[in-house]
């Protein structure tokens, strides 16, 4: 699944500042790099993979918020900061019903919010 960056620069064959992530390449030595095609004249290329965020530490405040997901979209984030982001209530509700290992707890913290 591809998404588009912007914010990279200018595509040197058109000059347009929209790409799609193609895949992440992550050599036995050196940094990773992302491969990238212009959103509109195709052309590909190689950049520097950005650094990610470090994980955020556990927080302090019960049980509720000592979950923090590991990998994806919402990596090191509890469920009360995955609330915050637009798509994050909707990701939770299809967890509490879809996966098994984290039904539970994701189901009791929804319960607590109603």
């Amino acid at each position: 699944m591809t998404s588009i960056i912007t914010g990279l620069g200018n595509c040197y064959r058109c000059s347009a500042d929209a790409y799609d992530h193609l895949e992440t390449i992550t050599p036995h030595r050196g940094p990773a790099e992302w491969r990238i095609a212009c959103c509109f004249c195709g052309a590909i290329d190689r950049i520097p993979a950005p650094a990610r965020e470090a994980p955020k530490p556990p927080a302090a405040d019960g049980p509720a918020d000592s979950f923090r997901f590991k990998y994806g979209r919402f990596q090191g984030l509890t469920f009360a900061e995955t609330l915050e982001h637009p798509s994050g209530r909707q990701y939770l509700e299809w967890l509490a019903t879809n996966n098994e290992k984290l039904k539970d707890k994701v189901s009791s913290f929804l319960a607590t919010l109603a």
